[in-house]
């Protein structure tokens, strides 16, 4: 009987100690999100926006390349690439509604997911260690109050864990409450 209860007290003080880190990481990143939304805050031109966005989405999401296209106020069925990360060669400047998968997400607009399988023609990141591809890509389409206002393409080396992928759709919401402003 006394083991069986020792037993039961160190799991639930497992189980304790265990809550209280997911909870301090939690809290961890909800402060890195308050920083990341206030310093988005302060920038005005869209492509400043975008670029300050990927490049703190890639610290913060540890994603491997990406990129933003915006609808243009003077072509509304149409996407522009208005900031890039890590791509090389750059990415196709145009989308229209409809073309490719990029132009796919703008009408759909829901998340669309390529695996490694149908990554052939996805670019390359080169480095001095030699080339490397992405083997998972995320497309997400940009939403503010239900306008759709563009697609963010992101490659990662794997596929990212449910906290990353949660993270990313948190700081997506925030790009898109800036972009609306």
């Amino acid at each position: 009987y006394l083991l069986r209860s020792y037993l039961e007290r160190k799991q639930v003080l497992e189980e304790l100690k265990n809550h209280a880190e997911a909870q301090e990481i939690n809290a961890i990143r909800k402060e890195k999100l308050t920083q990341f939304s206030m310093s988005l805050q302060r920038i005005e031109e869209e492509k400043t926006l975008a670029e300050a966005f990927l490049s703190e989405a890639h610290r913060m999401g540890d994603f491997l390349q990406g990129t933003t296209y915006l609808v243009p106020f003077d072509a509304p069925n149409t996407l522009r690439c208005v900031a890039h990360f890590a791509c090389n060669p750059p990415p196709q400047e145009l989308f229209q509604f409809g073309e490719g998968l990029i132009g796919q997400c703008a009408i759909e607009q829901r998340v669309q997911v390529i695996t490694a399988e149908n990554l052939q023609h996805f670019g390359k990141i080169s480095s001095g260690l030699g080339n490397l591809c992405p083997r998972y890509v995320v497309l997400y389409p940009i939403l503010s109050n239900a306008e759709f206002l563009g697609v963010v393409e992101i490659g990662f080396l794997s596929v990212p864990s449910e906290a990353a992928a949660a993270n990313l759709n948190e700081m997506i919401t925030v790009f898109a409450t800036n972009l609306d402003i």
